[in-house]
């Protein structure tokens, strides 16, 4: 069974100084608000809005790009910082392959960093997290974030929502730093119990269950938290959580 893991895009926001967030949940005319920078090449035809299956809210958009020419579609200006690692974070399903970069005016074709790896989508249904990052060497006024996109196929094409691109550098920690975390039990049958082990700050839970829906999620502003698991189905989640320590991942059975 496929397990996905992302943080929704509200409570991000919550903890990090987001740099740009979208649910795709306003449109003007035939664009998504906040989309559409100078640097987009992906014509209006082949961005639609789309209302079936969204991973959270009411719409997402829906990326064709049938070629193996990467097509791109730019957030509206912002200030990008020379320095910074900005890291990005949503969720795609369909058939093709996406990757990310932006435009912070550095001295390379088009002012456009080196593209992340491009990953290859292949479940119209099943929504996959995309987490990547991209290192600002030139600050800039007009800087503009990408998500490109080629090979899509259709029905779907490919669909992307909640996106969220935050100053990634505080997320980078050592392995050691979740040490002191407690779940338990594992297998989980009326409640999971998550331990911290520290109380610095607040920490961001979300549970997932494998096809990316949220079933639970909250602030820890203490050391400890409970899930009531009772009403939930058989299954493997999974647990993310993000704060002071940087970000954790792992898998939960629940009987």
């Amino acid at each position: 069974m496929r397990t996905h893991v992302l943080f929704s895009l509200l409570a991000l926001s919550t903890l990090a100084t987001a740099q740009f967030t979208s649910g795709f949940e306003t449109w003007n005319d035939t664009l998504p608000e906040g989309w559409g920078g100078q640097k987009t090449n992906i014509g209006l035809i082949n961005i639609e809005q789309v209302s079936l299956n969204p991973h959270g809210g009411v719409f997402a958009v829906r990326l064709m790009n049938d070629t193996v020419t990467n097509k791109r579609l730019t957030t509206q200006p912002s200030q990008l910082d020379s320095g910074t690692t900005y890291l990005y974070n949503f969720w795609v399903r369909g058939h093709g392959e996406v990757h990310v970069s932006m435009c912070d005016e550095r001295s390379a074709p088009g002012g456009i960093a080196t593209y992340s790896t491009y990953v290859v989508i292949a479940d119209d249904v099943v929504w996959q997290p995309i987490t990547a990052s991209i290192l600002c060497t030139h600050s800039s006024a007009i800087g503009e974030f990408i998500i490109g996109v080629r090979n899509t196929s259709g029905p779907e094409h490919l669909v992307i929502d909640d996106v969220n691109i935050t100053d990634g550098s505080s997320d980078i920690v050592g392995t050691d730093a979740f040490d002191a975390l407690n779940v338990f039990p594992n297998p989980a049958t009326d409640v999971l119990n998550i331990e911290l082990g520290w109380v610095t700050g607040r920490t961001y839970y979300e549970l997932t269950d494998a096809l990316g829906r949220i079933t639970s999620s909250g602030i820890i502003s203490s050391d400890r938290a409970r899930i009531d698991t009772r009403s939930y189905a058989p299954g493997i989640y999974t647990l993310g959580l993000r704060g002071t320590k940087g970000l954790k991942y792992l898998q939960v059975l629940v009987k």
